[in-house]
């Protein structure tokens, strides 16, 4: 067993690879948006969104949750604001801070 291990470890040695990775070139797009200004309403509640829409894809951007920052597809109205699924529920996180 022992003669094994060390073969497998002179192996390792003689076959290792070493990967050097680093960003050689960018290319930043810069795409105008337009910015579309919605109200959002539930029962009596009615408050002013954005969204984005990219003309190059030809579709909105995903909205985004006021509390979190994250994307999402679904928006759940809560005190103050539309906020996603993980924000609506009862945790003890202080969601008046908005995005992170």
């Amino acid at each position: 067993m022992a003669d094994r291990e060390r073969r497998e470890r002179d192996l390792d040695e003689r076959f290792r690879v070493e990967v050097e990775i680093r960003l050689e070139h960018v290319v930043a797009y810069h795409v105008p948006c337009l910015r579309v200004r919605l109200e959002l309403q539930h029962k009596d509640k009615v408050l002013p969104y954005t969204v984005l829409f990219n003309p190059v894809m030809g579709e909105l951007e995903p909205p985004v949750c006021e509390c979190c920052g994250r994307h999402v597809t679904h928006l759940i109205p809560s005190k103050e604001s539309f906020v996603c699924e993980n924000c609506s529920a009862p945790l003890d996180i202080d969601h008046s801070r908005g995005p992170v």
